[in-house]
């Protein structure tokens, strides 16, 4: 999936999106893959997500880049707070 430096998604990468749903409640979606980065907003449980790539320096510490479709926030999120719920995402690339 390809984003570009300003965090948009090609149009190919979106219909390639992966669904998926936040494990829990109050989950932050930030605006990059780091836990320092600022929140854009909070995910919860029954939001419906589409995950769109993943970026991290190892399998322990992987960031999801997706779009929260309940409430229409796009950014980060771990992976530990994630569960894809079909398929799965690429590694994202730089445009």
């Amino acid at each position: 999936m390809n984003i570009s430096s300003t965090g948009r998604v090609t149009a190919a990468a979106a219909c390639a999106a992966t669904p998926a749903r936040f494990k829990s409640a109050g989950i932050n979606i930030r605006t990059g893959p780091h836990a320092s980065c600022t929140s854009r907003g909070l995910g919860y449980r029954s939001n419906t997500l589409r995950v769109w790539c993943y970026s991290g320096p190892n399998p322990s510490n992987i960031w999801y880049f997706l779009n929260d479709r309940t409430t229409g926030v796009r950014g980060w999120s771990r992976r530990q707070y994630v569960t894809i719920t079909a398929g799965g995402p690429t590694p994202c690339t730089r445009l």
